[in-house]
């Protein structure tokens, strides 16, 4: 039996971590109609694009104030001006933040290229888990070897 937990797992899915209404039909054992009927009446799309404005958003408004807390620091440095403690510890914290933020980030995109790839294979092949396993892992190691070459 679907209870409201099911539905708000397959809606976080969906909005928060970018899965598909495949992905999430394969993963959660759902119907498709009523993962679909469940995006449609709860407006899933809308919620997913506005999370994902917010959230670029906040990144923005992150960039801007780390730079602002840099640019007074250098400022006061380069004046010999002691340097505010305060502020200090409040860009240590907003750097170590942000790391922990590129760090979901990364895992993010990675899960939402996984469910590219996945949306992205024939149903024929999609009904051979061991198949789409080794999809998964080639892709995997492609991007590994594409950001290998990145930061070279």
């Amino acid at each position: 039996m679907i209870n409201r937990d099911t539905r708000q797992r397959a809606m976080d899915l969906f909005v928060d971590y970018g899965y598909s209404i495949d992905k999430i039909v394969r993963d959660m054992e759902l119907s498709k109609s009523t993962v679909s009927s469940w995006s449609i009446k709860g407006n899933w799309s809308k919620l997913r694009e506005s999370k994902i404005a917010k959230r670029d958003s906040f990144i923005g408004e992150l960039y801007d104030f780390s730079i602002t807390i840099m640019a007074n620091l250098k400022r006061d440095y380069n004046n010999g001006i002691r340097l505010d403690n305060s502020a200090l510890t409040t860009l240590d914290t907003l750097l170590k933040r942000a790391e922990k933020l590129i760090t979901l980030e990364t895992e993010k995109k990675r899960a939402e290229k996984e469910t590219q790839v996945e949306n992205s294979i024939p149903p024929e092949v999609a009904a051979q888990p061991e198949v789409v396993e080794a999809l998964r892992i080639i892709t995997l190691a492609i991007e590994k070897f594409e950001e290998s070459k990145v930061k070279k």
